[in-house]
């Protein structure tokens, strides 16, 4: 597909987005055509919900689509209702607790399911790592993966997926990060009970700003981020408090992305603007609204969908690792089959503690790249080489 007729897919599901937002009908002539392409789009994206909300407002949803909407907003409610039980057994142990990330945000969103969840975010003190995995087994979760990096993965069937955080940030791959919120429990402010904590809302904004970049700068993120930023700057903007939302950006070197993805999410959602874009397609000659910096910002969001790409996180990494691109297949394969302290540290406290047991670690490891993540390793190894060849 070509980058033109690509741009006139991501721009209509754009238009949707800002109908959905708007409460507006979506135009049936601005986007006959191409609805099946659109929707793998925002499926990309995890958007899909969002999509649907508009077409249906305007008929133009199918039944599958409805479908899928529908399968949305029932795993939503899955997942509030299983959050609650799990929150109600840390109380009962007694360990404080915070959510986190889109169980805030999606309440802010026109109707529920809107923002689709692939899991829930739940921030609890370092210290009761064990207490929580007991409350999480006694639920009957299978732990997916335990005592590595900053959270903890437990599923269980149907749908249901909980990252049950220590920090907020790992402190190998983000140390900056990690270390501005190591404090996010004690700072926050007490919530509906006394084990509850909940963040004022600059601080909400700065972590979720600051969990997007995470994502931004290492494998990408989607364009679900920007419409999360549009979202909560309308419902939130008047009553923040943007002096000390920018102080705080500024130490952590966040001021500029936070502005430019603030700036870009409240044009393109805008309705009217959306609407115009639309339009000016369908003209003989396409003048694109956007500045070229803005469209490149835009294609980096969208060719990243809801998770990011490996090659684009292989890149990244690369470039911190050797600004003048001299050496980077060498040394990038070097960081991971052989890290630092630092990483058994933050991932592997157990075989930190036992230094040891560290070489049969690396082997295991080593194994595990190519047995258990062929194709994942060897499209980290491609980019690597590809990259070595341009440095």
């Amino acid at each position: 597909m070509d980058k033109t007729t690509a741009r006139r897919i991501y721009d209509s599901l754009i238009y949707l987005i800002s109908c959905a937002l708007a409460g507006e009908k979506p135009q049936p002539e601005l986007i006959t055509g191409d609805i099946s392409q659109i929707l793998n789009y925002a499926r990309y994206h995890s958007l899909t919900a969002l999509a649907v909300s508009a077409l249906s407002s305007a008929g133009l949803a199918s039944d599958s689509a409805t479908a899928e909407r529908n399968m949305a907003i029932r795993k939503i409610m899955l997942l509030d209702a299983e959050r609650e039980n799990i929150l109600a057994k840390m109380r009962e142990n007694e360990i404080k607790y915070m959510v986190l990330k889109g169980v805030i945000i999606k309440d802010l969103y026109p109707f529920i399911g809107d923002r689709q969840m692939s899991d829930n975010d739940i921030l609890f003190e370092a210290d009761a790592r064990k207490s929580v995995r007991d409350v999480m087994l006694s639920l009957g979760y299978d732990i997916e993966s335990y005592g590595q990096g900053n959270h903890d993965v437990y599923i269980k069937q149907p749908v249901y997926n909980f990252e049950m955080h220590s920090s907020l940030f790992d402190s190998y791959s983000n140390p900056d990060l990690h270390s501005y919120f190591s404090t996010a429990l004690d700072k926050a402010k007490v919530g509906d009970n006394e084990l509850s904590r909940v963040m004022t809302d600059e601080d909400y904004y700065i972590y979720i700003k600051a969990h997007e970049y995470k994502h931004y700068s290492a494998g990408g993120t989607g364009i679900r981020s920007l419409v999360d930023t549009f979202v909560y700057l309308k419902a939130k903007e008047s009553k923040l408090n943007r002096t000390y939302i920018e102080a705080e950006l500024e130490k952590l070197g966040l001021l500029d992305y936070e502005r430019s993805t603030a700036a870009l999410a409240f044009k393109i959602f805008d309705h009217a603007f959306a609407l115009e874009n639309m339009r000016a397609h369908q003209a003989e000659n396409y003048s694109d609204p956007l500045s070229s910096s803005e469209r490149e910002m835009l294609d980096v969001f969208f060719l990243s969908g809801s998770y990011g790409t490996t090659k684009q996180m292989v890149e990244n990494e690369i470039k911190q690792k050797t600004k003048d691109g001299k050496g980077a297949k060498f040394k990038y394969v070097l960081s991971h089959v052989f890290p630092p302290m630092e990483f058994y540290k933050s991932n592997f406290p157990f075989f930190y503690k036992h230094k040891i047991l560290i070489p049969f670690l690396v082997i295991a490891r080593i194994f595990g790249m190519l047995l258990l993540r062929p194709r994942t390793t060897f499209t980290k190894l491609k980019t690597a080489m590809k990259y070595n060849k341009k440095g």
